[in-house]
């Protein structure tokens, strides 16, 4: 089997690390800026309030969040009780993320990188439950991460993963609107899952340049928290719910029946 149809089925390139952190390093503060303090309708419909769910309990507990962006996420974590480690790859959101919540501990951790979770451990051995939201499809190699998620975790601790949903936002996967006899409604119309490469796109409108994305099938995502010795134990997919607001064409939040976003809770044992 070639090098590529292997990555594909592995999920895994290592020769797109060093190019995919270095976007996030140059298109931090435009993210900081379109999300501000109250984030977007992604964020606060279908990402937060489901984190925090399958999080429970959050006080007093010892979580370690990996990509925390701009810091949105770390201040839900903080105000519910819970004491925070956050980290992010790129020094940039590093920065951020500090200013926008001083006193928390926020460090600079490549998730690719052996030499940065050997500095994590040198200053923690331990964490009840460990979070990254929308973090997952950026990584151009998760094994490391999984490994290490799972053995700094406690017996009984949880790992919560969010991510754009595989089986519905691809690189091939067109939104389309359509006039039927129900009337107006948006479909989903999927031409590759198993085997896509990796891609550059947006996540925001006013992003200056693309970031990678890196897709895995849920037989992959799967496979590496189970061969990192970990067992999932919990599955939800949010949708955004229906509204009485106007039709929008090519649009998820038009479509309460199409999960945009993927949750994987796993559990150590």
């Amino acid at each position: 089997m070639s090098t590529v149809a292997n990555s594909i089925r592995d999920g895994q390139w290592p020769g797109y690390n060093r190019d995919a952190l270095a976007v996030w390093e140059r298109i931090a503060e435009c993210w900081d800026a379109y999300m501000g303090d109250r984030g977007n309708d992604f964020h606060n419909v279908l990402v937060r309030p489901v984190a925090m769910e399958l999080l429970e309990p959050v006080r007093g507990r010892k979580i370690l969040e990996l990509g925390c962006g701009a810091g949105l996420y770390t201040r839900d974590l903080l105000r519910a009780g819970a004491d925070v480690v956050a980290t992010d790859g790129a020094e940039s959101f590093v920065n951020i993320a500090s200013r926008r919540n001083p006193g928390c501990e926020i460090l600079r951790l490549d998730v690719t990188s052996e030499e940065d979770w050997a500095e994590l451990r040198r200053r923690h051995t331990w964490f009840d439950a460990v979070v990254c939201n929308m973090l997952f499809m950026d990584v151009a190699v998760v094994d490391l991460m999984c490994r290490q998620v799972a053995s700094m975790l406690r017996s009984g601790g949880v790992w919560v993963i969010s991510q754009q949903h595989p089986c519905f936002v691809t690189p091939d996967a067109e939104l389309v609107a359509a006039q039927g006899i129900a009337g107006q409604r948006n479909s989903v119309m999927v031409h590759r899952y198993l085997n896509v490469e990796p891609y550059k796109a947006t996540g925001i409108r006013t992003q200056p340049e693309t970031h990678y994305y890196f897709h895995r099938s849920l037989q992959t995502i799967v496979g590496h928290l189970t061969a990192a010795g970990l067992v999932v134990n919990g599955l939800v997919e949010p949708s955004f719910p229906p509204t009485e607001e106007p039709f929008q064409p090519l649009s998820y939040g038009s479509m309460p029946d199409i999960p945009p976003v993927l949750f994987v809770r796993a559990l150590k044992l």
